[in-house]
């Protein structure tokens, strides 16, 4: 099975009839990803099948939230908040996402890169994982409570060494 990235960049864009991803910062990490499920995954049937359209939809994701906040340049942290108090369904969205990094552990993650063969591809996955998981973790308690986005943003300093995470010089 080979996952191409332009090639799920490509169905995203067609799906969502939208071209704008913002940043450029995800393209190596969906790199990362397609290669590591090409080469070194042992995934099942079901996995080869739901795997693509997994990263489709979540490309198709970031194509619509960039394209809200272009359509809403006012909008910010204190929009998420009011939509956490007042919104049932967002306050539901957001509870579900913080069950992901409140139930991974990067002991599983450091498990589960043994299957990936290629020891420097496991190696550069696990520091991206180690990277960005507190970094998205601050991020969705930022727009849950307001005694966390008081301490203000996650800075590379607290996320970790970020070097190699993204661009030459590890910046976010």
């Amino acid at each position: 099975m080979s996952i191409q990235p332009e090639q799920m960049i490509a169905a995203a864009c067609q799906a969502t009839g939208l071209d704008d991803f913002g940043s450029d910062s995800f393209r190596e990490g969906l790199a990362v990803l397609c290669e590591s499920l090409s080469t070194g995954a042992q995934l099942t049937a079901i996995g080869q099948q739901a795997l693509p359209g997994a990263i489709v939809g979540a490309l198709g994701n970031r194509l619509r939230v960039t394209d809200w906040i272009k359509q809403h340049p006012d909008k910010g942290m204190p929009f998420l908040q009011e939509l956490y108090q007042e919104w049932p369904f967002f306050r539901t969205l957001l509870s579900n996402m913080d069950m992901v990094p409140a139930k991974s552990s990067i002991a599983i993650a450091s498990r589960d890169a043994e299957l990936v063969t290629d020891h420097d591809l496991r190696q550069h996955i696990l520091a991206r994982i180690k990277a960005e998981w507190p970094c998205s973790t601050a991020a969705l308690l930022a727009s849950m409570t307001p005694e966390r986005l008081r301490q203000g943003p996650c800075s590379p300093a607290d996320c970790g060494s970020t070097a190699g995470v993204r661009g030459a010089g590890g910046e976010r």
